[in-house]
Order: structure tokens, then sequence, then C-alpha cells
């Protein structure tokens, strides 16, 4: 059979993607798990959006789609374009917005969804639908029955050392275009070497997915991995890198010891840094580059609210240890829909005193699966997923909504002082700067005109 995985494109009320577009790594592990047994493909339509002639061209058999919050629309859109195309092509979906929030997916396009970890489970749903089976024998899934979505038993998280490496070969020509560009980390390969978060942040999904477990690849299975990844720049994508201090400095050691260097990230919480320098130390040693940390906040209460388990003077030890090691911090605040002029004020204020290398700004968004999301889903101002990007608001604003976004612009913009940005760039190579700057004007533009999303 021929098996299409796709990757939908972005709302266009997006703009975050300018500055960091991930690989669909979720997609390459799928892939790898049906290779073999069925010719398979990956288009990534945040790169190449040309869906009805790659259908014309490779007529699949199964079209797999992934679906985070913010492309709910979109993923809908492109599965009735491939119905529309051929009503016999079997529709799944998968992902993270599956996984949490399914019933958003019951949907006359969608024949399968999903749920938690897909590699095997696609794998069987491919074999059932060769062999001309039911898929009520599957667990993890919903599937259509006379018109209604019907649910199976869920499946046990699966053991991440069993998974096979994802297949990147199927996104070789994608490659140039993913990267974290302010960290002049492109292209960039992202991995995956545990799951899960034992903390229960109230803003994020991670508690109701894996019900706070985490599960830990095998260092040497990750060391394998990296060796066969040609990109100099390489990202870990676990929930919390430093979770596991020990567990860190023998990988660190153990890529150490193979003899590999690459522009190293990865994700840490601010009391991990501060609790075990040593593990920034030992990766500073083997190329680490930056840190993305979830600070928050530029007030104590706020991280007390959001069950962050964290303060601010640990967050600025924390910038403090980063930059003794000389490893940049990639740092993500929150911005409240509350906000007044002074608030926004007082944090770029903050920001700017710190002098924070790469701050970025997310606005509070009760994301579907978070207890935050049921304490205020009876608050909403849209139901339109487009605009769950972090990036707009979906609650009710204390400012007028205009005068919300020009603060929020301006906060953006100023918070980190033309003469920190001019020593950024004198870090980064030619091209880097330039795509830097390209991706700058564009987010401009978007944030000009973010307001009239909501009209």
């Amino acid at each position: 059979m021929n098996v299409l995985l796709v990757r939908p494109p972005f709302p266009n009320t997006m703009f975050g993607h300018f500055l960091l577009n991930a690989e669909p790594l979720g997609l390459e592990y799928v892939a790898a798990g049906v290779k073999g047994l069925h010719d398979v493909k990956i288009l990534d339509m945040t790169v190449e959006n040309r869906l009805p002639e790659v259908l014309e061209e490779y007529q699949p058999d199964i079209v797999g789609c992934t679906v985070c919050t913010s492309t709910v629309n979109t993923s809908k859109q492109v599965l009735s374009r491939v119905k529309s195309f051929d009503q016999n092509i079997l529709t799944v979906v998968g992902g993270s917005h599956a996984t949490v929030q399914p019933e958003d997916l019951f949907y006359q396009d969608i024949d399968i969804i999903v749920v938690g970890e897909g590699v095997d489970t696609f794998k069987s749903i491919c074999e059932s639908y060769e062999g001309k089976k039911g898929f009520a024998d599957l667990d993890g899934i919903y599937y259509r029955d006379k018109g209604v979505m019907v649910p199976t038993p869920m499946k046990d998280f699966p053991d991440l050392n069993s998974e096979p490496f994802p297949d990147r070969s199927l996104t070789a020509r994608y490659r140039p275009h993913y990267g974290l560009l302010v960290a002049g980390a492109r292209p960039l390969t992202f991995i995956r070497g545990a799951a899960g978060c034992s903390y229960k942040c109230s803003f994020c999904t991670i508690t109701s997915t894996l019900k706070g477990k985490v599960y830990n690849r095998d260092p040497d299975s990750i060391i394998e991995e990296l060796a066969s990844i040609q990109d100099e720049s390489v990202f870990f994508v676990d929930d919390d890198f430093l979770l596991d201090p020990d567990r860190a400095i023998a990988l660190a050691h153990g890529i150490k010891k193979a003899g590999m260097r690459k522009n190293f990230g990865f994700f840490s919480r601010a009391d991990h840094i501060v609790k075990w320098p040593d593990t920034i130390e030992a990766w500073a040693q083997i190329g680490l580059g930056y840190v993305m940390v979830g600070m928050e906040s530029n007030r104590d209460e706020d991280l007390l609210e959001f069950k962050k388990g964290t303060t601010i003077a640990v967050n600025e030890e924390a910038l403090r240890v980063l930059r003794q090691h000389n490893v940049w911090a990639r740092v993500n605040y929150i911005v409240r829909p509350d906000f007044d002029l002074s608030d926004f004020e007082n944090l770029e204020r903050y920001v700017r005193e710190l002098r924070v290398e790469l701050p970025f700004y997310t606005i509070l968004t009760p994301l579907p699966g978070t207890q935050f999301y049921e304490e205020k889903k009876g608050q909403l101002i849209t139901d339109n997923y487009d605009l769950w990007d972090l990036t707009h608001t979906v609650l009710p604003t204390k400012l007028p909504l205009k005068d919300f976004y020009k603060a929020y612009r301006r906060l953006i913009m100023r918070s980190v002082t033309w003469g920190d940005k001019l020593r950024l760039l004198k870090q980064l190579d030619t091209e880097t700067r330039i795509d830097l700057a390209f991706s700058w004007l564009r987010m401009v533009g978007r944030l000009r005109g973010i307001v009239k999303h909501h009209n």
C-alpha cells in the first residue's frame, strides 16, 4: 500500500513558526514503524503546500495527519481535500490534540483517531486495512462505525527503547527549513531521549497525557541515534531534560567518549539548572549552545498560581549559571490576559535589566487537556482553534483588545535593547543573520495585523 503522512499547514494567524520550525518528529517515527511493509511518503505542508499534486502523483491508500490544537481546522481541511480526491482513502489522525480532546476530531472526513503513542497503533491500522479487517480489535483508537466514532480501550505507553529510530530520510528535502533561527540552529534535528514530566504546572498538557509518569531511553540507544544524525544542531525534545541529573551527565560523558560534538539544545526547568549546575558544565563541554527555560513571570505570585514550583530568585540564578558556561538562555515568559499597561511595562523593564538573550512571550492560553482549561472554558471568547497558537488571547482582556495587542507588540520589540540585538547578531553567520532579519520583518507584519483575527 501507499501511505502518505501529512503535516498540515499552520493557520495564517500564526507567526511563531518564522523563528522556530520543527521537523515532524512524530510522523518520522510513524513512518519508521511501517517502512518496509508499505511505501511511505511524508508531505510537510508548512514547507511544501502542494497536496493536490502529491495525491495525484502518489495515489495513497491511507493518509495520516498529525494534529496539534492550533492545526485542528487545517487538518480537517486537508482530509476533506483527500476525501474529495478519493472517498476510499482511509484517513487517520493522531498527535497531541487527538490524544487530549479526540471529540474535536469527530468529523465526517476522518475515519480513525489515534489516541496516545501512534507507532504500533498506526502499523496495526495499516495491517487491518490491507487485510480488509475491521478496527474494533485495535486498542488506542476511535474508529467510524455506521457514522459514529467508537472508542476502543487505551493502550499503555510503550517502552521507548522498543521504538524504531525516526526515518529522517523522508524529510531530507525539507531539512534546510527546520531550525531555531535565533539560536543559529538551522538545519535542526529533534531527538527524543525521554517523555513525560513529574511536575504539575496548571497550563501544561503533559500532566494529563502521561499522568505524571516519565519514560526514559537507554543512553546507548540515544548515542547510537545521534551517530546517525548529519545535522550539526540537535535539540532534545524531552519534556524536562535535567529531571534525572545523573542520567544527563552519563549521557554527556557517553557522547564525549564517542567523539561527538554538536550544537545541542534542550528544555530545562530553572530550578534544575540551579540544583545541578554540573550538568550544564558537562553539556557545555560537548557543545551545549542554548537551553529553553520556562521562567514564565517576573512575579512570584504568578509562579505560585501557575504551580510552577520555582521563584524569581531561582530563575535569575539559573540565568547566571547558563552565562557562566557561555550557554544562551531562550526564556519563555507568559503574558496574562488581565495585564494592564503597567504590567507590560514592568515585564519589559525586568527583561531588559536582566539582559535575557532570547526572550519569547506566549499569551496565557487554556490548552485542552489542562487543569487551566477546565477552570476557564466557560470564559472563552472564541472557539476558533486557529487562535490557540499562544500568540492570541482566547480569554477576555483587561485592556481593550487593540490596546492589549499594541502593548504585546511593544513588549516583543523592545524588551531586548538594540545593543544586545547587535551582540547576538554578531555571533551568527551571515546567512542566519539574513534569515533572522526577514523573519523578524514578517513577524512584525503579523503582529501589526494580529487583532483582526478576532473581528
